[in-house]
């Protein structure tokens, strides 16, 4: 009973500053989850954090019945909670720290709209003709190692020049085309980073994965044209929107790259 009260003291006692601590926490998970939902990573994490609270909970147990051995070996849980999450994701916390280590001033790249049609008008007619391409758009990771894989251009955004770039039974076909700013910036890039997934349809060929696996380490956006089906996808945070038509692709690509007349008039200044 003493220790009853005991508890119901300690319940009462929660000051201000415990319900900000408990806010943010929550605010953390709540944002974690964002990031990984709709992947493997999501039923992962609310795994470990079952696994977490059941420790907690038999810690509880064993502290108000005095079990000694007990207590002492799940008064460190949590490190074995911090090691799990470490292993479990891996790839995440990798990529949040390239993130970190490589992102630029007002790097984050906008496009304007009339970029983004004459991307679409490639893209779509390379679609129609089953011609294979992979363009990717940096975003505020610096993707200067993959243009050191291919062969510097500087060109300005043309649907001719990206339709020549992946002409087929060309040197420079099989590469990815590397968007930087509003000027394509390199060809023939090398992504080497594939994606580990198993849950991969057979359909996705190497740039699919190569796709998914550059989003996976990056924040960059890639659009993948596949050359057995004609298929557009749009790939972004290692989640992929497959089967895109002309109305979709521009409504996502605008949709990620446009921003108002006012705002770009403030970053021009």
């Amino acid at each position: 009973m003493e220790k009853l009260n005991e508890l119901a003291r300690n319940v009462t006692n929660i000051q201000i500053t415990d319900a900000v601590d408990i806010l943010l926490v929550a605010t953390l998970f709540y944002l974690l989850f964002s990031m990984i939902k709709g992947t493997r990573s999501a039923f992962v994490l609310r795994g470990l954090i079952s696994l977490i609270f059941i420790g907690f909970f038999v810690y509880l147990i064993a502290s108000f019945f005095n079990l000694l051995v007990l207590k002492s070996i799940f008064k460190q849980f949590w490190i074995i909670g911090i090691l799990l999450f470490i292993i479990v994701f891996n790839p995440e916390i990798r990529r949040a720290l390239a993130f970190l280590g490589q992102t630029k001033i007002l790097g984050r790249l906008f496009l304007k709209e009339e970029y983004i049609d004459e991307i679409v008008k490639a893209v779509i007619e390379m679609s129609a003709k089953r011609i294979g391409g992979l363009i990717v758009f940096e975003n505020e990771t610096s993707l200067k190692s993959l243009a050191e894989t291919g062969i510097e251009m500087d060109s300005k955004i043309k649907s001719e020049v990206i339709r020549t770039i992946f002409t087929p039974n060309t040197p420079l076909h099989d590469g990815a085309v590397l968007i930087v700013g509003e000027r394509i910036e390199a060809v023939g890039c090398i992504i080497t980073q594939l994606t580990k997934r198993t849950d991969l349809s057979e359909e996705l060929g190497t740039r699919h994965r190569a796709a998914l696996g550059l989003t996976e380490e990056t924040d960059a956006v890639t659009i993948v044209i596949s050359e057995e089906t004609g298929t557009i996808s749009y790939v972004r945070n290692g989640r992929m929107t497959r089967n895109l038509n002309e109305e979709t692709l521009r409504r996502v690509l605008i949709r990620t790259f446009s921003i108002e007349k006012e705002e770009y008039g403030k970053l021009e200044r």
